[in-house]
């Protein structure tokens, strides 16, 4: 039985792993399992395209000691781009690897800009049977949309309806904001989206206002995505892994099932 990111009882903290070789990856890994992180996250479309193939990821994802395993691979290589299709091929690739979470993002297979969750019925079909193949694989499924603007609650509840409907284990949802007035909109939203889907929910905000990234799990929110330290590919907004470490064994959790 492969780790779960869906059967515990508080906020997993992961941190993520964007390295170039497999070398660097195992080394982060190591430092974050050493500084205290719970489960460890990938985006794997940051490694040299040499370097991605089956064998390779799984001697990464052994370094993860047991583990849980998150793992996107986005259109944005470090070296190249990639179709739509090579990032499901490579998902699928990582989960035969030992992976545990698949990131599927919102508008695989029809580019939907504005809140990247496709519309388009064959884009929707096709990320259904995606998602049906991750689970036959014995894997757990995220959806991902980043927004990259302050949505309202119910844009956000829209975004996490879809996710859901196309098989999502996990909603992922990251806006962006600059003003802390738009702070109880977002706590309304991951209160909402919870009540309504019944889902595990990771919600995220990019820019001036990231202060869910830090304490959105007292909220609700099912991860922190943090970073043991900020290299050449990493989210500068993610949190130091040191830093919510201390801040999880200062929150007292409600317990969940």
């Amino acid at each position: 039985m492969k780790p779960s990111f869906l059967d515990k009882k508080k906020p997993l903290i992961t941190a993520m792993v964007l390295e170039r070789t497999p070398e660097a990856a195992i080394e982060k890994i190591r430092l974050s399992i050493e500084g205290g992180a719970e489960a460890i996250g990938f985006q794997l479309e940051r490694m040299e395209s040499a370097y991605q193939t089956e064998d390779i990821f799984r001697r990464i994802f052994e370094a993860c000691e047991g583990r849980p395993i998150y793992v996107c691979f986005y259109r944005h290589g470090s070296d190249r781009e990639y179709t739509d299709e090579e990032c499901a091929e490579k998902l699928l690739m990582a989960a035969d690897a030992g992976a545990t979470l698949l990131d599927v993002f919102g508008d695989m297979f029809s580019e939907a800009p504005y809140y990247q969750i496709a519309d388009d019925p064959e884009a929707i079909r096709r990320q259904k049977e995606l998602t049906a193949q991750i689970h036959r694989r014995g894997c757990e499924v995220l959806i991902s949309s980043h927004t990259w603007k302050p949505l309202s609650v119910d844009e956000n509840l829209m975004i996490a309806k879809a996710q859901a409907d196309r098989g999502a284990d996990v909603i992922k949802i990251v806006d962006s904001s600059d003003d802390p007035k738009d702070l109880p909109g977002f706590i309304e939203s991951i209160q909402r989206i919870r009540e309504v889907t019944g889902k595990k929910l990771l919600f995220l905000v990019s820019g001036g206002d990231r202060i869910l990234r830090e304490f959105g799990p007292a909220l609700g929110v099912c991860m922190y995505l943090t970073v043991h330290h900020h290299g050449e590919f990493d989210t500068h907004e993610q949190p130091l892994l040191k830093d919510v470490v201390a801040i999880d064994r200062a929150i007292r959790y409600p317990e969940e099932a």
